[in-house]
């Protein structure tokens, strides 16, 4: 009965957590689109360029929402509803400080688009994009935050709703404001900031529930919450900053090395990453399912139903991955073209490099769960190690090599060689350091 529980559990929070997930993703792909089709390859590389801004902004609210929703969880678990209120306001509050503290590149844009990597000539469109997108700092991180704590109160559908309208609104506003309007990439960047401020609208109204256990209001966190918020969020939030500088470094490279073509490749590598970002979006999904319920179970002291949701987030990961690849290999051209890619030759260097990424996907689900776990746990260290060394060390010492040597089929050599060998390396850690042993010690 308690693995049947667990099991439904876990499909039930996965269900919702993925569409969820996938309205950062989607919206992303929209905006891509019509950004390749209407403004052409200048336009993917600005949104590129300006990727790592949107990682850093769930960077700040994956940490602060998945580092505090584990106590919470925990609390909800031992049915200490004031305990949890507690670590939620003081969660709201970091929130809100980051936010507006995040606006502050407002002052310095000139020395900000250069740390991008933006260039003269593409200035003019990074400002229009930009500038909408760094006003609504505070939005996307208190939607991060939320995200995860309406998940944790037991409503994963209202969480999926708030996707919903995210997703619907930001395609009707791109093409009025694009197509309609003429309004070009702001255009896109207004339609986005505005969906997003609409789903966090979604959100804020399941803590009007009468059935909601959390309440808003503010506390004030001491250092020590803030350090144990950083501390269990930090494996889950860190892949975003350091996915943040790996596109600035790869970016970087794409532009020396490619010469008269380098414009090309970032924008090729920005449809890649763009894609990747729903296979991306599903293990996320995935992973912050397990982050829930196995928080729950924690303060259960359920171990076996603890071990029962991590065996579900495998299989999940390993055939939702394996069909994932085969799709994107041998669709690759087609997925391409989507983004207004029409000419022969760039055509052709974007999805031979596609087709090699494709196989990384089914680790990159493995490494994504394993890591969720470690961190749900209570293996705040070893989460944050592996990612640092999924997400930085490795990844830049791969790109380091493969990119000055292949270009863009360098790069996305480097992804697959990554995920590989961290994939060797969790197989490894949980041969000599149980889970199972871990689990039943602390917990049991």
């Amino acid at each position: 009965m308690n693995t049947k529980f667990a099991k439904s559990a876990y499909r039930y929070f996965l269900i919702w957590g993925v569409c969820a997930s996938l309205a950062t993703t989607v919206c992303t792909i929209v905006d891509a689109l019509l950004i390749g089709n209407l403004v052409g390859s200048n336009g993917l590389a600005v949104t590129n360029l300006s990727t790592p801004v949107f990682l850093i902004y769930a960077l700040f609210g994956i940490t602060i929402g998945v580092g505090a929703n584990v106590h919470i969880g925990r609390k909800l678990g031992e049915s200490d509803t004031e305990g949890a209120n507690e670590i939620f306001q003081k969660q709201l509050c970091l929130g809100l400080v980051v936010g507006i503290l995040s606006m502050l590149p407002l002052l310095m844009k000139d020395a900000y688009f250069a740390f991008l990597g933006i260039t003269e000539e593409l200035y003019p469109l990074a400002e229009q994009y930009l500038t909408v997108v760094m006003w609504s700092a505070p939005v996307f991180i208190m939607y991060h935050i939320l995200l995860v704590s309406v998940r944790t109160d037991s409503d994963p559908k209202r969480a999926a709703l708030g996707s919903a309208v995210v997703i619907l609104m930001n395609l009707l506003l791109d093409l009025f404001f694009i197509k309609v309007l003429k309004w070009g990439i702001f255009g896109a960047s207004a339609s986005l900031c505005i969906a997003e401020t609409l789903g966090l609208g979604i959100l804020l109204t399941h803590f009007f529930n009468k059935r909601s256990l959390l309440k808003l209001g503010v506390k004030i966190p001491g250092w020590s919450w803030i350090s144990q918020f950083i501390y269990n969020g930090f494996g889950m939030g860190s892949a975003n900053i350091f996915g943040a500088v790996v596109m600035l470094v790869f970016n970087t490279l794409l532009l020396k090395y490619g010469g008269s073509m380098g414009t090309v490749y970032v924008a090729i590598y920005g449809i890649i990453y763009t894609i990747s970002t729903i296979p991306a979006a599903i293990f996320d999904g995935a992973g912050g399912a397990l982050s829930t319920v196995t928080a729950f179970f924690v303060g259960e002291s359920d171990t076996e139903s603890i071990l029962d949701v991590l065996k579900a987030a495998l299989t999940v990961s390993i055939l939702g991955g394996g069909v994932l690849t085969l799709v994107c290999i041998g669709f690759s051209e087609n997925l391409i073209q989507f983004f207004g890619i029409m000419d022969t030759e760039m055509l052709a260097k974007a999805s031979e490099a596609f087709r090699i990424f494709s196989i990384s996907i089914v680790f990159t689900g493995v490494n994504m769960v394993v890591t969720a776990f470690w961190q749900s746990i209570g293996r705040g260290k070893l989460a944050g190690a592996m990612s640092v060394l999924r997400n930085f060390i490795l990844m830049l010492a791969m790109g380091g090599i493969f990119i000055p040597l292949w270009n863009i089929k360098g790069l996305t050599c480097a992804y697959i060689c990554t995920e590989v060998l961290c994939t060797i390396v969790i197989l490894i850690i949980l041969a000599f350091r149980s889970s199972r042993r871990y689990v039943t010690e602390k917990y049991a």
